[in-house]
């Protein structure tokens, strides 16, 4: 615009010194310039609230306590885990957060969350690596770190690094991220494809389903947790690179993947593969099987809640629905949901939406055509709901994927314990609100932010950072929840 202006007043001037006038028209040779302006002016102010709303943003996030302010616990770590911190500087080492524990003083549940070496140092260093920049104009690259990584070693910073510690290059980050892209993420996938259950189980005999609950009442111990393990050593023989982190305790899931950008199945980073293929691959989750067993009662309840739950979403692409791969995966290892609570606010015929549901989900659906409110007094909101009715005993998974930040926001602080109820909140609603993060046990969550991969996708619903994700999905796994990204 600048250049523009320039050159028109040179050529304004140029003319006008050729009939011999005087560079003069009573103001009427800087109505374009006015006009330029004011659309430089208005293009200047878009983006100014752009970048204001991204810091507001950051700060809602930073009111999540849990995130800093939880006691740090020190333990002997495993020989990864040690490699990593002695990699450290003196300073760095003694800021390492390798456990991270949570104990709730009514229930004594313990929650410890242990993220892995590379997902902590990377949520250490986030800032340098551009993930705490987003805006119209700012769409850091969430694959930064994934494409040095198929190199031996990184000869070249990431693009948006400006001060990573020397330290970056000696962790054997980009071993690790390699082998667990190339070798053991695939691997793990493919054993997750061909598990069976033992034909000799008696809980199959009648066309019955596989329920570990059952086998648990039936035995009177636990040993049909150890069946689920994919690997005689569980996941840490799966994954010996130790890229994975884990949510431990009492109330934990055991094994779960790194949180790292771009919070999807890292192969989006090096093909142009299409849509179907990786944007919407859902094999990049990590779920620990035989620890969720182990965390069950006999008469634990399994409940599913679907927040969006277009039933005929990616259809037009010949693909499953995204929530009955969650519910067709959980039963396949024994956890056959006894509800599944189904809110959607586009209206659907009940006919076809009877249509297209599994067979075996017909028993357990509960659909609900009706918008979420994010208002924890509102009838509308599915976490008042389970408040009311379930215990911290039963398994409880929450999937959402509305789109819609006014009210996922807002859900995801309840979800923290961050909540706030209305000024008329009695004591009952209260301590219904409190319980919510001791109750849920598993969370999906597409989180829109500014990131270079998803632009194209999230352009008009985008909001906040890379960093606000990191903080969103590790405040939820130190409660004890194993939070993943959603597609």
């Amino acid at each position: 615009i600048v250049v523009v202006m320039v050159s028109f007043l040179r050529r304004r001037r140029t003319a006008m010194n050729k009939e011999g006038g005087r560079f003069d028209d009573d103001g009427r040779s800087c109505r374009p310039c006015v006009a330029a302006f004011v659309l430089f002016a208005s293009i200047a102010a878009y983006l100014f609230t752009q970048f204001e709303f991204v810091s507001i943003t950051n700060r809602q996030w930073e009111g999540s306590k849990v995130l800093t302010d939880t006691p740090l616990i020190k333990e002997d770590a495993k020989t990864i885990r040690t490699s990593y911190i002695a990699s450290l500087t003196e300073e760095e080492g003694s800021k390492v957060l390798t456990e991270t524990t949570l104990i709730n003083k009514d229930t004594k549940r313990t929650r410890t969350y242990a993220p892995s070496p590379t997902e902590d140092f990377v949520a250490k260093h986030a800032v340098a690596l551009g993930y705490s920049i987003g805006g119209v104009m700012k769409k850091p690259d969430g694959c930064n770190l994934w494409r040095n990584a198929s190199h031996t070693k990184a000869n070249v910073r990431p693009k948006d690094a400006k001060e990573l510690p020397a330290s970056f290059y000696d962790l054997h980050l980009n071993e690790t991220l390699h082998r667990y892209r190339t070798v053991e993420l695939p691997k793990y996938n493919q054993l997750l494809r061909e598990f069976v259950v033992n034909n000799n189980d008696p809980t199959n005999k009648e066309g019955g389903r596989f329920d570990v609950r059952r086998r648990i009442r039936e035995d009177g111990d636990y040993s049909v947790c150890d069946s689920l393990e994919l690997h005689p050593d569980g996941l840490e023989g799966l994954f010996p690179s130790g890229a994975l982190s884990k949510v431990e305790g009492n109330a934990g899931a055991g094994y779960v993947e790194p949180m790292l950008p771009p919070f999807r199945h890292p192969d989006i980073c090096f093909q142009n593969y299409t849509e179907e293929e990786f944007v919407l691959n859902m094999e990049f989750m990590v779920h620990d099987f035989a620890a969720m067993c182990r965390r069950l009662k006999p008469h634990s309840r399994l409940v599913f809640v679907d927040i969006g739950a277009s039933l005929d979403i990616h259809k037009n692409m010949g693909m499953q629905n995204p929530g009955f791969y969650v519910t067709e995966l959980y039963e396949k290892f024994g956890f056959p949901f006894d509800h599944v609570y189904a809110y959607e606010i586009k209206e659907k015929d009940p006919n076809r939406v009877y249509s297209m549901l599994p067979q075996k989900l017909k028993a357990a659906y509960h659909w609900y055509n009706v918008g979420v409110n994010a208002s924890f007094d509102s009838p509308n909101n599915p976490f008042l709901m389970l408040a009311e009715t379930y215990t911290e005993d039963d398994y409880i998974v929450v999937k959402m994927d509305i789109d819609t930040a006014t009210i996922e926001v807002p859900m995801v602080k309840l979800l923290l314990g961050e909540g706030k109820g209305s000024d008329n909140e009695d004591e009952r609603l209260r301590q219904l609100r409190q319980k919510i993060p001791k109750i849920v046990d598993a969370f999906y969550f597409e989180h829109h932010i500014h990131m270079m991969q998803m632009d194209s996708y999230w352009q008009k619903t985008a909001r906040g950072t890379i960093l606000d994700s990191f903080r969103l999905f590790t405040g939820l796994r130190k409660l004890g929840i194993a939070a993943h990204s959603w597609v």
